[in-house]
C-alpha cells in the first residue's frame, strides 16, 4: 500500500507539473504568435517604406538632374551673356566702317558720273572743234580766192563783182569770222586738256575708292555675323535670367525637401506605425526560446 500510494503520489505531482508547463507554454505561444503578428505588420510596412524611399530617392534624383542641367546651361548662358559688350562695340565698329565705305561708295557714283559728263563732253567739243576746223579751212578758202582774184574779186554770195572797199569790208568780214572760229577752236582745244587732266585724276580717285571698296562685302558679312552673335547674345542674357529663376526654385526645393511629397507623407505615417508598433527583435526571439523551451509540454 505504501508503494502504491508512493506511485500515486508521483503521478499526481507530475500532473500538476504538466499542467502548469502546459498552461506556460500556452502563454508562451500566445506571447510568440503576438510578436508573430507584430513581426509581419513591421516587414510589410518597412517594404513599403522601401517602396516610398525609392520613389522620394527618385524623385530627388530627377531633381538633382535637372539642378545640374540647369546650372550647365546658366554657366553656357553667362558666357555668352559676357560677350554682350564686345558684340555692341565690335558691331558698332563695323557699322561705322560700313558707313564710311557707303561714302566712298557715294563718292565713286559721282566720280563716275561727273567722268562720264566729262567723256561726253570731250567728245563734243572734239566733234564742235572739227566742224570749227572745216569751217575755218572754207573761209581760208574763201579768202585764198579773194587774194587770187584781186582787182576782178566777186562776192562770193551774189557772184557780183568787189569794189575795193567792199573787197575790204569781205575781207575784214571773213577774217572777224576766221578769228571767232579761232577763238572757239582753242578754247575748246583747252577745255579738252582741261578735260583730260581732270578725267585722268578722276580716274585715279575711281581706282583708289575701288580699293578700299573691295573690302566691302566682307565688312558686310561681318557685320551680318556681328548682328546675329549680338542678337543670340541678348537673347542669352534674357534666357539666364529666366534660367537662374528656375534653378533657384530648384535648389530651394531641395532644401525643403519640396518633392514627392505624398510618398513622403506616407512614409512619415509608417514610421509612426512602426514606433507605435513597438515591435521588440530581442524580446521575439526570447519569446520563441520560452515557447520552444515548453513544447515538452
Amino acid at each position: 500500500l505504501e508503494r502504491a500510494y508512493d506511485e500515486l503520489q508521483s503521478e499526481f505531482q507530475e500532473r500538476q507539473r504538466v499542467e502548469e508547463g502546459y498552461a506556460a507554454l500556452a502563454r508562451a505561444r500566445e506571447i510568440e504568435d503576438n510578436w508573430n503578428a507584430r513581426l509581419a505588420q513591421y516587414v510589410q510596412a518597412q517594404e513599403r517604406q522601401r517602396q516610398l524611399e525609392k520613389a522620394v530617392d527618385a524623385a530627388r534624383h530627377e531633381l538633382d538632374l535637372d539642378l545640374g542641367r540647369l546650372s550647365e546651361r546658366t554657366r553656357d548662358l553667362q558666357g555668352r551673356a559676357e560677350n554682350l559688350p564686345v558684340h555692341e562695340r565690335q558691331l558698332a565698329v563695323a557699322r561705322a566702317t560700313l558707313s564710311q565705305l557707303a561714302q566712298r561708295q557715294a563718292e565713286r557714283e559721282a566720280a563716275q558720273a561727273q567722268l562720264q559728263a566729262l567723256n561726253e563732253e570731250l567728245a563734243g567739243s572734239k566733234v564742235r572743234n572739227d566742224q570749227l576746223r572745216t569751217e575755218m579751212e572754207a573761209l581760208k578758202e574763201k579768202m585764198g580766192l579773194l587774194e587770187q582774184a584781186g582787182d576782178e574779186a566777186t562776192c562770193p554770195l551774189c557772184r557780183q563783182a568787189l569794189s575795193d572797199e567792199h573787197r575790204d569790208q569781205v575781207v575784214g568780214q571773213f577774217e572777224a569770222e576766221g578769228k571767232a572760229l579761232g577763238d572757239s577752236y582753242r578754247a575748246n582745244s583747252a577745255r579738252q586738256k582741261e578735260i583730260s587732266e581732270k578725267t585722268s585724276d578722276l580716274r585715279e580717285e575711281i581706282r583708289q575708292l575701288d580699293r578700299e571698296l573691295a573690302g566691302q562685302p566682307a565688312q558686310q558679312r561681318r557685320e551680318a555675323q556681328l548682328d546675329r552673335a549680338l542678337v543670340e547674345a541678348q537673347e542669352a542674357a534674357v534666357e539666364l535670367e529666366v534660367r537662374r529663376a528656375e534653378r533657384k526654385q530648384v535648389e530651394e526645393r531641395l532644401a525643403a525637401g519640396d518633392y514627392a511629397l505624398a510618398e513622403q507623407k506616407e512614409f512619415a505615417r509608417l514610421a509612426a506605425e512602426l514606433e507605435a508598433l513597438g515591435y521588440d527583435r530581442d524580446a521575439h526571439t526570447q519569446a520563441q526560446t520560452e515557447a520552444a523551451a515548453l513544447a515538452e509540454f
